[in-house]
């Protein structure tokens, strides 16, 4: 049989968890921000010393350096004077050097300031394709992630030097150095997290003895009534839930010991016992009537709320439209009804907000969801009392256009092409631009609904190829 742990024990182990669990998310999401954000401000101060070292430098040098037999000659001299003098004024500066662009293609050293007998010597050509090094011969870049060469393990930076595209300084900083930023960066994020467990524990501590000390009363109390000693009571008060329980139970106490007392007077009046009896069990009785009114009244709410539940299921959360499973109950009628007179085309448009991408990553995505609702609310006030609108997903919509052939919805879909590019959207300040791309097909032309849609999707594609801010229609096909 297995020991029951005593609630004070569970309330604080589950209040405990539920805080661990959200301070490691919490701390997790805050240290991959800061990691990164770290990483960004090493790789810009990388790409700003390089650029500074450029600036350091004589171009007329670099340019007279072109191979290990001028290793020898006053220009490198003076070059690698200053390339040194620059790697030890920066603590930071594992190595500095100088490379050129080959009429090759190939990447070759000029000169290098390691003073060990790994030196780089000019001429030699180096083998590693390093995408942030080849940026770094016409504009100021640093690697995305540490790597390693023959010279170790580094994060580096670069500039052109003279005229872009032939010459660029580097600067190399020790992987360990930057792993150092991150061990401290952790240490932080640890000690934040191991405060926030302590906190945490108290806390929880506080609230389970909070909630305990009245169960703890309460099962006092009730053993004292169980050996009938009817006039203990509690005192403790709580303005909470355990408090109206504490009430509750010092008022069945004293009516228990009220019940007692009339029992004992009952021996002596069973007349008088009978009639309070009757007048106990008419009590109950309103309170029976009062539990099925209770029961009726939540019976028909349950019933309501189950009709919302499921309105809500066919509804679009964000935009208010209809949702993709309403637009297909509605598509699915509308074949049925065709299948039945015979004599009742329909149409369908596909609406795709353009450039929608660009919203979200230029104003974000509260700015999309404005947009969003904004096109959906202005495709609602320009169609039809019987047409129907719906978000189809994503940034599409679709509308559905009974009783109506193909040019007409096209007449209909130009129209809505023209109020959706009217006006700007208000995005807090900003005024952003929208406009959408249609695609038109009808039924039965297009052989059936899947046909209709497919039909309407490939419109809309080549609505989009043609340059967006269109309309185009899809062919006509024989029905059957």
């Amino acid at each position: 049989m297995r020991a029951a742990l005593p609630i004070g024990t569970k309330l604080l182990a589950s209040h405990l968890a539920a805080v661990l669990v959200v301070a490691a998310c919490t701390g997790g999401y805050l240290y991959a921000i800061a990691r990164a954000s770290v990483m960004e401000n090493l790789r810009g101060r990388l790409q700003n010393s390089a650029a500074l070292a450029a600036v350091a430098l004589d171009p007329r040098d670099v340019e007279r350096v072109t191979h290990q037999g001028q290793a020898a000659a006053p220009e490198y001299d003076r070059l690698l004077a200053t390339l040194r003098r620059l790697a030890r004024s920066n603590p930071d500066v594992a190595f500095l050097y100088v490379m050129r662009r080959g009429p090759d293609g190939g990447v070759y050293f000029v000169a290098d300031s390691d003073e060990s007998p790994t030196q780089a010597e000019p001429g030699r050509r180096y083998t590693r394709e390093v995408g942030a090094l080849a940026d770094g011969f016409t504009r100021p870049s640093a690697d995305e992630e540490v790597y390693t060469d023959e010279w170790g393990v580094f994060l580096s930076g670069y500039a052109p030097v003279g005229a872009p595209g032939t010459y660029l300084v580097g600067l190399d900083m020790r992987a360990e150095d930057v792993e150092a930023k991150f061990r401290r960066l952790r240490l932080a994020a640890l000690s934040a997290l191991a405060l926030g467990v302590v906190l945490a524990f108290g806390l929880a501590h506080a609230l389970s003895r909070h909630f305990v000390r009245p169960i703890e009363l309460l099962e006092q109390h009730s053993a004292l009534i169980s050996e009938g000693k009817l006039d203990a009571r509690i005192e403790l008060t709580t303005r909470d839930e355990l408090g109206g329980l504490i009430r509750s139970y010092n008022a069945m106490a004293r009516r228990l010991g009220e019940a007692s007392s009339r029992r004992a007077a009952a021996e002596q009046a069973l007349e008088a016992e009978r009639d309070s009896l009757e007048v106990k069990v008419s009590e109950r009785t309103r309170q029976l009537e009062s539990t099925n009114d209770s029961l009726r009244e939540e019976i028909t709410e349950r019933r309501r709320i189950e009709l919302a539940l499921h309105e809500a299921a066919r509804t679009d959360a964000l935009t208010g439209l209809a949702n993709r499973r309403a637009m297909r109950e509605q598509l699915d009628y509308q074949k049925a009804r065709h299948a039945r007179s015979g004599a009742a085309p329909f149409a369908v448009v596909i609406a795709d907000i353009d450039h929608f991408k660009r919203v979200n990553d230029t104003w974000g995505h509260d700015a999309g969801d404005l947009v969003l609702r904004e096109v959906a609310s202005r495709l609602k006030a320009t169609v039809r009392q019987q047409d129907i609108v719906a978000r189809w997903g994503g940034e599409e919509f679709m509308v559905l256009l009974p009783d109506t052939l193909p040019a007409g919805a096209a007449t209909l879909a130009e129209k809505l092409r023209a109020v959706v590019a009217a006006a700007p959207v208000a995005c807090g300040e900003a005024a952003v631009a929208v406009t959408s791309s249609f695609g038109v097909a009808g039924f039965p032309c297009a052989g059936d609904v899947e046909g209709a849609i497919k039909a309407a999707d490939v419109a809309l594609y080549a609505a989009k190829q043609a340059g967006r801010n269109r309309v185009e229609v899809a062919p006509a096909e024989p029905a059957g």
